[in-house]
């Protein structure tokens, strides 16, 4: 102790006393704090969502994040977050700070939207306190973003995602037709790219991913009537190694509801959860939403795309009435007008030779009066018939 006062035997006697106490108190709190790392960690929360979900660019990219862990461990995958127009095959990568790439593997059983994971076929022993980047090729572009972001770092120890200056930029993409090592940076931005951390060989093993995916990933209901419904079956699939808990299921949109089975309910890896999604259009147009099933899962909500359209049903009037006695008869023409007692229009230009007719030209919400006449075959018509009135509903 050089910067200590060497002749002060009382200083020394208080220091000296409590050092035991200390070092113990020090050697719990490394024990608590490394307790939570036994099972394979992130930076981001599986609910976090990224400021801009589907940023509007539609170039291929390499995009990625650069991190270091406090202790050595294993890299078991990686992930990133994915929103609408983000499409096509996904590879995660892992790479030295030089460039060096260390594994890859593709994205498969992705959902249409949310956190997507894959693991490497072999975990990837990393350094304590050194950089590596970690990437997946985006060839669709539409990636999520936040910016400016890397202006600190991000820490969810032992994880952290560097500040921009600390290793060079952080929020690294590369641009190209194919996939490579990404170093150009712009205003510090997040592209939310994370790792799988595990904190030994055993737990990288042992370490558990929890993924939904849905089937089918979007759901066209097509064109349903106003005032009918139709639906359909969306089915949820754990297609990770553990069991993930569904919490709740909820769509959004007009005219779409969602029959969930009792939740929460837990899903056994590759256990399936049905779900019924019913469109009920209340007027004629397109309709979209989303079924969102919220669960544990590292990839939560499992979101499924929801479209339909609400086309009114053709209005129509059916008539009837009791043939002629009369003789000679070959037909019947049919006069509609829109006040009672007329005037009146013919509608059919020949004569229907049954006692039935549908009118297929009115509109919702008008009332409109029928007569019929008899004719002959020499063309003769008879008097008009009695009047019918017909109220068509508004749609």
């Amino acid at each position: 102790m050089p910067t200590h006062r060497s002749g002060d035997a009382a200083y020394f006697g208080f220091i000296a006393q409590p050092a035991p106490a200390l070092i113990g108190l020090v050697v719990a709190m490394v024990v608590a704090s490394l307790a939570p790392f036994a099972q394979a960690s992130t930076l981001w929360s599986p609910s976090t969502v990224p400021a801009t979900t589907s940023f509007d660019d539609s170039y291929s990219y390499e995009l990625g994040v650069k991190f270091e862990s406090s202790v050595s461990g294993y890299i078991t995958g990686v992930r990133f977050y994915k929103g609408a127009g983000n499409t096509g095959t996904h590879i995660g990568h892992l790479w030295t700070a030089s460039g060096t790439l260390l594994a890859s593997a593709t994205f498969t059983n992705e959902s249409s939207s949310g956190w997507q994971t894959v693991s490497f076929s072999s975990p990837v022993a990393i350094t304590a306190n050194t950089v590596y980047v970690a990437s997946y090729w985006d060839p669709e572009g539409h990636y999520a973003l936040s910016r400016p972001y890397f202006t600190s770092a991000y820490s969810n120890p032992p994880l952290e995602a560097l500040a921009s200056g600390t290793d060079g930029p952080n929020g690294v993409y590369f641009s190209g037709s194919s996939s490579g090592f990404p170093t150009g940076s712009y205003e510090e931005s997040n592209y939310w790219v994370d790792v799988l951390f595990a904190l030994s060989t055993s737990a990288a093993a042992d370490a558990t991913t929890q993924l939904l995916s849905g089937s089918p990933s979007s759901l066209s209901f097509g064109d349903v009537s106003v005032g009918t419904s139709s639906t359909l079956p969306v089915v949820i699939t754990n297609t990770g190694t553990g069991s993930v808990t569904i919490s709740t299921a909820s769509a959004s949109g007009t005219g779409f509801s969602v029959s969930a089975p009792t939740l929460p309910l837990t899903v056994a890896s590759g256990q399936d959860a049905s779900f019924s999604v019913t469109f009920e259009p209340t007027a004629a147009g397109s309709d979209t939403g989303e079924l969102s099933v919220t669960s544990n899962a590292s990839n939560s909500p499992t979101v499924t795309s929801l479209s339909g359209t609400g086309v009114s049903t053709p209005a129509s009037v059916s008539l009837s009435w009791t043939a002629s006695t009369s003789t000679g008869v070959v037909g019947y023409y049919v006069y509609r007008g829109t006040a009672s007692g007329g005037p009146y229009t013919q509608l059919n230009s020949s004569p229907v030779d049954a006692t039935t007719y549908t009118d297929t030209t009115v509109e919702a919400g008008e009332t409109y009066y029928y007569v019929t006449t008899a004719v002959t075959s020499q063309g003769t018509q008879s008097a008009y018939s009695n009047q019918a009135e017909a109220v068509v509903p508004s749609s």
